[in-house]
């Protein structure tokens, strides 16, 4: 099955404040994609689309109209809209649905409220302890990882693992929310968005789980990281019921070696 990525950067758009950890989510995703771990994506199966206009984002999306097409976002937004650059093109959330039959859209911005500046204000120690796993390079640089890890898929192999479960799943478009109606969203900009990160947390820890299964879902990875971004910070996926390949694992595969 044909695999199609799009990563929207929107970061420092002009008349917002500066989100560098926006800017490291979409190098995290580049990286995440690219490693057995995700996937194994080929470079040309993704697509890096900085502050791009309503025409170039719809361009992009009506390429990836057959096969499965993952989209994510990290920058501004507000209930039901993102900021998309520079020209204050506000993108209604429905017009990122990729236009095949399957496809998965990650969006962490805030939705309706301004984003929060300091950790310190959320009253949270889970926010600390997300940001400290970043810093120590468990989630935020997969490229280098795999290449010091011995995890047992091949790169060809993880690409047909995760074919095959696109192949057996059933047809719709996931949206990953990184926070819930009205609420914000929390980032470190060094680490990038408290709920990206614990999404490729969720993947790390994937393949130092049970040896039962070699495929995390993309719910899964959500619940995942729902239960550990912190308050308010209250993810949401829909539908329930629909999921995708997020990480895949050999059965015999051991951690990574940090």
């Amino acid at each position: 099955m044909k695999k199609h990525a799009i990563l929207i950067n929107s970061s420092d758009v002009k008349g917002e404040s500066d989100l560098p950890g926006a800017r490291v989510d979409i190098n995290n995703w580049w990286n995440f994609l690219q490693s057995r771990l995700g996937g194994s994506w080929r470079s040309d199966q993704i697509h890096i689309l900085n502050k791009p206009s309503l025409a170039e984002l719809d361009c992009a999306l009506n390429t990836s109209g057959d096969g499965y097409c993952f989209v994510a976002f990290s920058g501004h937004g507000t209930e039901g809209s993102i900021s998309l650059n520079d020209l204050h093109e506000f993108c209604p959330i429905s017009r990122l649905k990729p236009k095949g039959k399957r496809g998965t859209v990650v969006i962490d911005s805030c939705r309706g409220i301004s984003p929060v500046k300091s950790v310190t204000f959320l009253g949270e120690a889970r926010a600390t302890d997300v940001i400290n796993d970043a810093r120590a390079g468990r989630y935020t640089e997969f490229s280098e990882i795999v290449k010091k890890s011995d995890h047992a898929l091949t790169a060809s192999s993880a690409d047909a693992l995760f074919d095959e479960e696109l192949r057996l799943s059933s047809e719709g478009i996931v949206t990953m929310y990184s926070c819930a109606k009205g609420q914000s969203a929390g980032e470190d900009p060094k680490a990038g968005g408290y709920y990206t990160s614990a999404l490729m947390d969720a993947a790390n820890r994937f393949l130092d789980a049970d040896r039962k299964r070699s495929v995390l879902s993309t719910k899964e990875a959500h619940d995942h990281a729902a239960s550990i971004v912190p308050a308010p910070q209250a993810p949401v996926y829909t539908p329930s019921y629909l999921v995708f390949p997020f990480a895949v694992r050999s059965l015999g595969s051991q951690r990574f070696a940090f």
